[in-house]
């Protein structure tokens, strides 16, 4: 496994099945309790959801006989993480009228997600997202990846940000100093980039 670049860890199996249920198992049910939600309020309200909404419900597409059996073997996990899961979004409903909490909860969220895997906290901390839209093509992200590559330009993370259409975007996180260049060089090749804030 080592030689594959992986990194074995030793969880014991209760800790291992209250990750699981965090990190895999309980972002499966917010998606559909999302996409629910949103049905609910107006049978159109899906036709008017952006890029973010996206982000946040794709896994909800997941095989349903599948996911419902992995939910299932999980159950007493799954129903911590949920619990816990409620509490906090309870606790963020009391704040949302506090301008000062908010923006401190957002700015926790946002170290925590700067240390997702622990990727990027190897990096100089300074980065930026690049979209680049691209056409539903084969080889179309392996041109995108290796133009970053044999410029010596290191994409620290990467993500689709899928939309409705035939065109996707190929969301790469990039060292701020490197940025420029790789939006030079992406247009150079007749890519559209766009830096996101």
């Amino acid at each position: 496994m080592r030689s594959l670049g992986a990194v074995p860890t030793a969880v014991d199996p209760e800790k291992h099945d209250l990750l699981m249920a965090a990190l895999s198992h309980l972002p499966h049910l917010m998606a559909a309790a999302l996409l629910r939600v949103a049905s609910d309020i107006s049978p159109e309200a899906l036709s008017f959801a952006g890029p973010s909404f996206r982000d946040l419900t794709r896994v909800g597409a997941s095989n349903p006989s599948l996911w419902s059996d992995i939910l299932a073997e999980n159950a007493p996990a799954l129903g911590e993480a949920l619990g816990a899961f409620a509490g906090t979004m309870a606790q963020l409903g009391s704040e949302i009228s506090n301008r000062q909490s908010m923006e401190r909860r957002f700015q926790e969220a946002r170290e925590a997600y700067d240390a997702l895997g622990g990727i990027l906290v190897e990096s100089s901390g300074n980065n930026v997202e690049i979209a680049v839209p691209v056409e539903n093509r084969p080889g179309v992200f392996a041109e995108v990846t290796t133009l970053m590559g044999s410029n010596n330009i290191n994409i620290l993370d990467l993500y689709v940000r899928h939309s409705n259409t035939e065109r996707a975007a190929l969301v790469l996180t990039l060292d701020a100093d490197a940025a420029p260049l790789a939006r030079d060089l992406l247009h150079v090749a007749g890519f559209r980039a766009e830096v996101l804030e």
